[in-house]
């Protein structure tokens, strides 16, 4: 069978200076995209109190990937601000001349129980996750319209899409990027631009970290603790890797949709909504919301809606079929 080519393709990885988008970089290159490693190195510019003057993450892996036949550069730049984002974008194009493939990888955590997070925190996850995500997108994408063609994969977190206690604003910021990869995706479609959310299971650095704010730690702590060692070795970023670059490929032809990798396990993951209770009348109090919840949130019936409007014709349905004589009002 054909193999996954990215030949040819101009790719930008954030966050790729080490763990999972280094893992991303990596395999894209071996399979023929010209890579923009982009991570944050240590600069004044950005706030840090030293000056990191020697080979930086991205540097390295720019590097390994030459030296082993592949074609890359490096961005050293913070993808949190317009400018980091914008000369970004400007190192792709001033090497490359366009930007086929955005992998948006990077991110950073400030772990905090709500009642300690300061603005700050929230701020900072923010910026690099979720703005990052719309600094570095919004000079791109004129491109690839230009292009009628483009593959973007935003890296999520099972965080953003089931929650986790300790982290809500890393959270808030994932379940951004899903709601950002439903969107794009309805606008690229007609430009040929395919839009896809990865969540991946992992050890990295950036899993580590307790939340703060309490002594204990938490009991989600311990559960990610447990799975991870039930998981064994099938923990790497080399797992998550294939996926990314499948999304990242030609063959490609889904959108909007979001995945999830752990442990060699791939799936779907998609928001539907039940088949829910309509009311038969126009007068609705919270008694009869209180009277009917169990029959709204019962899963036995669900459909999958493919955007906003579409799930208003499905109340639309729902209300035509009661005007019909539905069971559903019970």
């Amino acid at each position: 069978m054909e193999e996954v080519s990215l030949a040819g393709q101009v790719a930008i990885v954030t966050g790729a200076g080490r763990g999972l988008g280094r893992s991303y970089a990596d395999d894209l290159a071996r399979r023929g995209a010209k890579v923009v490693v982009n991570d944050m190195r240590r600069n004044p510019e950005y706030g840090d109190t030293e000056v990191d003057t020697g080979p930086s993450a991205a540097d390295l892996v720019a590097q390994q990937i030459e030296r082993e036949g592949g074609t890359a550069i490096s961005a050293n730049e913070t993808i949190a601000t317009v400018v980091g984002a914008r000369r970004t974008f400007e190192a792709a194009m001033g090497a490359y001349g366009t930007v086929d493939v955005v992998v948006h990888n990077a991110g950073n955590r400030q772990n905090a129980y709500f009642e300690a997070l300061t603005d700050e925190q929230v701020q900072s996850v923010l910026a690099v996750h979720l703005l990052g995500a719309f600094r570095l997108l919004s000079p791109v994408w004129p491109v690839m319209q230009a292009n009628h063609y483009g593959r973007v994969v935003l890296i999520g977190s099972s965080v953003g899409a089931y929650g986790m206690e300790g982290i809500s604003n890393y959270g808030a910021a994932k379940a951004g990027l899903i709601g950002l990869t439903k969107s794009l995706a309805l606008e690229g479609g007609d430009h040929g631009i395919l839009v896809n959310c990865v969540l991946p299971q992992a050890d990295t650095a950036a899993t580590s970290g307790r939340p703060k704010g309490r002594t204990l730690v938490s009991r989600a702590s311990q559960e990610v603790a447990s799975a991870r060692a039930r998981m064994g070795s099938r923990v790497g970023a080399e797992l998550v890797a294939p996926l990314v670059s499948f999304l990242a490929s030609r063959q490609c032809e889904v959108t909007g949709e979001v995945f999830s990798c752990g442990a060699g396990t791939y799936a779907r993951v998609f928001t539907g909504v039940t088949r829910g209770w309509t009311s038969p009348t126009d007068q609705v109090t919270a008694e009869d919301v209180r009277d009917h919840l169990e029959l709204i949130r019962s899963t036995d019936e669900w459909l999958l809606p493919r955007s906003a409007p579409h799930e208003m014709d499905i109340f639309a349905d729902a209300y035509a079929e009661l005007v019909q004589g539905s069971p559903n009002t019970r």
